[in-house]
């Protein structure tokens, strides 16, 4: 029975009805916690809005801020956040502790209703002891493997599933187009001359052809294997002579339209066909090309200067290097980054044959999906009596194999979607969504002519002499494989078999994302009484909106949607991607609008808290927002190391709006080649970290009054590259300046770098572990940012400065070191927990040169870093000592 829903449910939301919903949680919550900050401010929004974001970096960046959390807890200021931002590994202590506080807000008592508890709290207060929670964290460091070796082949055999899924769907693409060419081309003597020929043999009688005068000159005509591209290539001559002649004469007869209303160059009839006709002209091309190629490549074989050994094993070396590269490509991507950072000459060697390596592999794996394509065209192909070596079955002299797998396929069919209707499931949705689409005519017309004439060519390439009923059975088992495999494929769906399940149940159990008997917590059901959660997200981006290319330019018709937006397409921007989020009242973007979590849950029931934090660092995946990773992608994609998420269109909220082209799951080739839109039924979503890797920006969208960002990405440059994109887009998009002076933590730790003896300085003035700034939003509100980045003063325990001096990487570990021992973890939970904790007991004084002024005018632009930092504690009520 379907479940209906309410239109307030599936109806997409503006971001001014999600705040106002935000909102009411947060007045809620300092109601139940009994904090006064005052009343609203001028935007109708709590006074003293206090937000806190925790940065990607995965494993260590969840150490980092684990301590710097349990720092914030000691000085009584996690239960004053509003606003928690978290992004990739800040998410998975960020989502814990949610989680956690969510768990024992349902246990409290009656009296004590509306409460939760911070459930990394120290046993015995201050720094000591670990409580079970932590305890937990510090079992489950190694969480990608936790069992070692068992876990590590189970993610190899999934990693592997993925890799039988992806040549199958492969197969759907390759196995028509072989089926096309074997189809027109029987035999290799084929292979030598067009399709007219043997369609003329077919309809001219035989005395025509020997005894008429005009036969000799038509027949090297269309004996040519290139008539049909020699033909293409005059008709888009033709039209652009036509149409450059046209345009100089409307011009030079003083012509035209001046009414602004004539057609803009590029949207014009001219440029249409143009268009249609380059792209007719390559495919006829490639097409053409490949019966000469095959005929060479057969002929090479059956003369000996081609052995299928040597091919082979040139195929099993090809494969071994695509293999390694992408499963070393986190250490050779941090090669090529670390070069940006560190100016040594081995850093760019190293990030040179980083570069090799990808580039080569990515090269190196379309040429052999297309050497498959080939072999695959070849055994169906005869030369001379036998076929070539190959797969017998797909040459068997009887229909055996054709009558079997057509009978399997079609069962398998009617059999999937019977239990997909009683199950009511998606794919049977999708079916019916298809047979209510509207089809555009002219794609129909194609369809059916095309289909009209592939009959047309197997019977004109299979009559005649020295033909026999081999040819026929050929074709027909290429024909149900085909059949067989596009069945197959088209059951597959666009999560079921990456790797991002495998990823959010290892993250689900290693850092309790449920609800303390393990269900998933869905993020509808989250409570009020914890801070409110922002989990990030990237929304892939790569092409513009199909209604803006649609739309007439000329004629300033607004876009058909349920408001304007601020933001432009962001693929216009060359931004490739967008801000996404996931959250209790909403998930979605500008462009997307944003859905009741509770509809997606519905539409995908595994999008849970835990799905969020895995959605959020999905690091590695096929296209990755803003960092571009070029040729890599496709690779990435087709071995299945990808951890990204396909959602429902948060502007899509009905099943029937999906489009018909997911029958063919074309998700692969859309990820591949960065066929996104921000407007397609289903949208490919990444790690947060691929656009705002600190999740600064989402607190400034909402105007807050106060933010902590505990940044720990890797950054030993400490260039604060992060920052800076977000500095650039606040600005942008929402008006928000943001004035933070920086240079002084970076010059302190180049000096610390050079001098890493782990003895304390005297006075940690010149070493500080923090900037604080201040913030300027559109109207004049201000303000103040506190922002802490991993680094290291020499105050730090003397495990943590033992750490350093054996690991110098230390604070800015590799990411893709996701397999940290109990001494790696503690020494970057240690570090959060003391920088933190040195900032609010004035154990780190930052500068005190008050002639430092920030950019801003108004209050805060007038102050130091001291004088911030002083006015930040006394609005957040924290002058108060930390216990033990």
């Amino acid at each position: 029975m379907t479940v209906k829903r309410t239109e307030d449910e599936i109806r997409p939301h503006t971001f001014e009805s999600v705040l106002e919903l935000e909102h009411k949680s947060i007045r809620n919550r300092r109601r139940t916690a009994k904090i006064d900050v005052g009343g609203e401010t001028s935007h109708g929004a709590p006074a003293d809005l206090f937000g806190v974001t925790l940065s990607g970096g995965g494993i260590r960046s969840a150490s980092y801020c684990l301590g710097a959390l349990q720092a914030l807890h000691a000085w009584g200021l996690v239960n004053r956040i509003d606003y928690l931002s978290t992004v990739s590994g800040g998410g998975y202590v960020g989502t814990s502790m949610i989680a956690g506080m969510n768990a024992s807000h349902e246990k409290v008592s009656e009296s004590r209703a509306g409460e939760c508890e911070f459930p990394f709290a120290r046993a015995s207060g201050g720094d000591i002891r670990d409580c079970e929670a932590v305890s937990h964290l510090r079992d489950y460091s190694r969480f990608l493997a936790p069992r070692g070796f068992l876990d590590i082949v189970t993610s190899v055999a999934i990693i592997m599933r993925g890799w039988a899924v992806n040549l199958l769907l492969l197969l759907a693409f390759l196995l028509p187009l072989a089926t096309i060419l074997i189809l027109s081309n029987p035999t290799s003597e084929e292979l030598n001359h067009s399709i007219l020929l043997d369609l003329a043999n077919l309809v001219l009688r035989p005395e025509w052809r020997t005894n008429s005068s005009w036969w000799p000159t038509v027949e090297p005509v269309i004996r040519s294997p290139f008539i049909f591209t020699m033909a293409m290539a005059i008709c888009l001559v033709t039209w652009l002579i036509g149409w450059a002649l046209y345009r100089s004469y409307i011009e030079s007869a003083g012509r035209q339209r001046q009414n602004g209303t004539a057609s803009l160059e590029h949207d014009g009839l001219g440029a249409n066909v143009g268009r249609w006709l380059v792209i007719a002209f390559a495919f006829t091309a490639t097409m053409e090309l490949q019966p000469v190629i095959i005929a060479s490549l057969t002929d090479r074989m059956s003369g000996g200067r081609i052995n299928a050994d040597g091919l082979t094993g040139f195929a099993a070396i090809a494969a071994s290097v695509v293999g390694v590269s992408a499963m070393f490509q986190g250490k050779l991507i941090v090669w090529i980054q670390r070069a940006l950072s560190v100016p040594s000459i081995a850093a760019r060697l190293q990030s040179l044959l980083a570069k090799a390596i990808l580039y080569g592999a990515a090269l190196i794996l379309p040429l052999l999906i297309y050497c498959v394509f080939l072999l695959i065209v070849i055994w169906g192909i005869k030369t001379g009596n036998p076929h070539p070596p190959g797969p017998s079955i797909l040459v068997a002299e009887d229909w055996t194999f054709s009558v079997a797998v057509t009978g399997l396929s079609v069962f398998f069919l009617v059999g999937s979607q019977i239990a997909s209707r009683s199950a009511k499931s998606r794919p049977w949705e999708t079916l019916t969504s298809i047979s209510q689409s509207r089809f555009n005519p002219k794609i129909l017309i194609l369809i059916a002519v095309w289909l009209l004439v592939l009959p047309i060519a197997a019977i004109a390439t299979r009559t005649g002499p020295g033909k026999d009923i081999g040819d026929w059975i050929v074709l027909c088992n290429y024909l149900a494989l085909t059949f067989a495999v596009t069945v197959v494929s088209a059951a597959f769906t666009e999560n079921a078999n990456g790797l991002h399940r495998l990823y959010r149940d290892r993250l689900r159990v290693a850092f309790r994302l449920g609800d303390g008997t393990g269900k998933p917590v869905p993020l509808h059901s989250l409570s009020d009484a914890a801070p409110y959660l922002l989990v990030n997200g990237t929304l892939n981006v790569r092409l513009p909106k199909k209604e803006e290319i649609r739309r007439k330019e000329k004629s300033g018709t607004p876009p058909n949607r349920a408001t304007s937006h601020r933001l432009p397409d962001p693929a216009k921007r060359g931004r490739n991607a967008e801000f996404f989020i996931f959250s209790k009242h909403a998930i979605g973007s500008e462009s997307t609008l944003y859905a009741n979590p509770k509809w997606i849950w519905s539409e995908e029931p595994e999008l849970d808290l835990a799905a969020a934090a895995a959605i959020s660092g999905a690091a590695v995946s096929s296209s990755m927002g803003r960092i571009g990773i070029g040729l890599f992608g496709p690779t990435l994609a087709l071995l299945n190391l990808r951890l990204g998420f396909w959602l429902p269109n948060p502007s899509r909220p009905r099943a029937q709006d999906r489009h018909w082209e997911d029958l063919f799951r074309l998700y692969l080739f859309a990820e591949a080649f960065g066929r996104l839109r921000s407007d397609s039924s289903r949208i490919y979503v990444t790690d947060g970290g691929h656009i705002d890797n600190i999740g600064l920006y989402q607190l400034l969208k909402r105007r807050c009054k106060f933010i902590i960002v505990v940044d720990s990405e890797a950054d030993p440059g400490m260039n604060f590259g992060a920052f800076a994109d977000v500095q650039r887009f606040a600005r942008i998009d929402e008006g928000a300046l943001v004035s933070l002076d920086w240079r002084p933590l970076r010059n302190a730790t180049v000096e610390r770098l050079s001098n890493r003896s782990g003895s304390r300085p005297a006075s940690s003035a010149a070493q500080p572990q923090y900037a604080i700034g201040c913030i300027t939003y559109e109207g004049g509100d201000q303000g103040i940012l506190l922002y802490v980045k991993a680094a290291v003063s020499g105050t730090e325990p003397d495990y943590v400065l033992d750490y350093e001096r054996r690991y110098p990487d230390f604070p800015h570990e590799a990411t893709s070191d996701q397999f940290f021992s109990e001494e790696q973890m503690e020494a970057y939970r240690a570090l959060g927990f003391h920088t933190v904790n040195a900032i609010f007991t004035g154990g780190q004084t930052g500068t005190n040169d008050a002639s430092v002024k920030l950019e801003p005018n108004g209050i805060y632009g007038k102050m130091n870093q001291q004088q911030l930092l002083h006015e930040l504690m006394e609005k957040l009520n924290a002058r108060c000592a930390v216990t033990g």
